[in-house]
Order: C-alpha cells, then structure tokens, then sequence
C-alpha cells in the first residue's frame, strides 16, 4: 500500500475512497493488464507478423518479465496472496477465472490460427493454451520460491523451444495427418 499511496500521490483515505482493500486494487489492475491484452490481440497492424512471433508476443506481454521489484511483487502478489486466498472468496475466484478464461481463449485462437495457416502442426489449442499458462506460472513460482530469476530466464526459454519444436509441422506429413 505505500508503494501504491506514493505512485499515486494520493492520501490513504482518497485512495480507500475509490477501492475498499488492497484485494480490490490489486484486481482492477488484472482487469487493466488483461484489457490490454486483448487490445493488442484485436490490432490489426500485429496481424502481419507470423502465428508463431504473435505467440511469442503474447506470451511474454501476459508473463512478461519479472526482473524489476515491481513485477516481482505482482507476480508475489497474483501466485501466492491472491490465487491462494480465491479458494476461499469466491469474488476473487469469479473474477480470477475470467481473466485466465479470456487469456487462454486468447492464447487458444492464435494457436488455432497457426494451425489454419499451416505454420502449426495439429496440436489441441485449447489443451496447448493451458499447458502455456501452467508452464509459465510454474516458471514464475520457481523464481518467486528459489530466489533465482536467472534460473527462471532458462526455463522460460527452454520452454519456449520446446513449445516451437512441439508446434511445427513434421516434415513430410500433412496437416491432416
């Protein structure tokens, strides 16, 4: 909260005016980072590029990087306050599932793309969508849990190769093989 009251400048008093808890403030800014999401997946100038690099963007703007304090804490807050504490709250929950809803249905269709372009191999988008957003979850609880974000940058890579390899089209074989 005092790092949130100093960006803000605002007092606590007008800042609790606007958002009852921390829990309230913390979830408006999951709405905003999943808006621009679909902003960006909805601009027809990112198109162009192929299935594989929109992925790739996608991918890093939703797991981005967490190397600075800031992103570190929201990553703290997300995997280890907030994901834990939606059990309970059932506020929470609805409104966490829909952000994961609405980024694996995004995840899903430009796999679904790829695949229609022929730059993907036949793969279930929908199952590869949940394993992207399980993975890169893993990912960053490793970094938050061991301190290591240098181990964490590996993974995310190794991950990365190993989802294009799981991706690309076998030699040879057809789409509809």
């Amino acid at each position: 909260m005092k790092e949130i009251l100093a960006e803000s400048r605002l007092s606590a008093g007008a800042v609790y005016n606007y958002f009852p808890g921390k829990e309230e403030i913390y979830a408006a800014l999951l709405d905003q980072s999943v808006e621009e999401l679909v902003a960006w997946y909805q601009n027809p100038t990112g198109k162009d590029q192929t299935t594989w690099n929109r992925l790739c963007e996608l991918i890093h703007r939703h797991f981005g990087s967490f190397h600075t304090d800031r992103q570190h804490e929201a990553t703290r807050l997300y995997l280890l306050d907030f994901l834990p504490a939606s059990v309970y709250d059932a506020t929470l929950r609805d409104r966490l599932k829909r952000r994961n809803h609405l980024i694996h249905e995004l995840i899903a269709n430009i796999i679904s793309e790829g695949i229609e372009r022929d730059e993907f191999g036949p793969v279930d988008p929908k199952a590869t969508a949940a394993l992207i957003l399980a993975a890169g979850d893993g990912v960053r609880l490793h970094a938050l849990t061991t301190g290591t974000l240098d181990d964490a940058e590996r993974m995310y890579r190794l991950f990365i190769q190993n989802l294009r390899t799981s991706l690309t089209p076998a030699k040879g074989s057809s789409p509809e093989a």
